[in-house]
């Protein structure tokens, strides 16, 4: 079970603390990282919300909804990686994944909190290139 807690509203983007160990070792860290959800509500209509992941790791992660949506429901989420020495410029992550859980009256500040059980499938590619105004 992941057990989160609120990153401080004042960070930007990570707060790389460590706040829970899961059954396959894997650290859960806090953070604040913008990110976009989509797929069914409990009524059958498709959703694409803005949110902020509120913990992550490579197998869940942790986020806030104002759509209703089931356990189950399969939910595809999309996060800008910002350029660095490292991976070079801007890159777009598309992740997907299934709510595996939904307190009942947990509430984070972009909605109702889930979690997302990740697939092991993800994909990068370069983020769109703004033309200058």
């Amino acid at each position: 079970m992941v057990t989160a807690v609120q990153p401080d509203e004042n960070k930007d983007i990570m707060s790389s603390r460590i706040i829970s160990d899961n059954p396959r070792n894997a650290r859960i860290f806090s953070l604040s990282l913008p990110a976009a959800v989509s797929g069914m509500d409990d009524r059958g209509r498709m959703f694409h919300e803005e949110t902020r992941i509120t913990a992550i790791n490579a197998h869940e992660a942790q986020c806030g909804l104002k759509a209703r949506v089931p356990v189950g429901t399969a939910v595809r989420l999309s996060m800008d990686v910002p350029g660095t020495l490292l991976l070079g410029p801007p890159l777009k992550l598309f992740l997907a994944g299934e709510i595996v859980a939904t307190p009942r009256r947990k509430q984070v500040k972009s909605g109702r909190s889930v979690r997302i059980k990740l697939f092991g499938r993800f994909r990068l590619q370069p983020a769109e290139i703004k033309s200058p105004s």
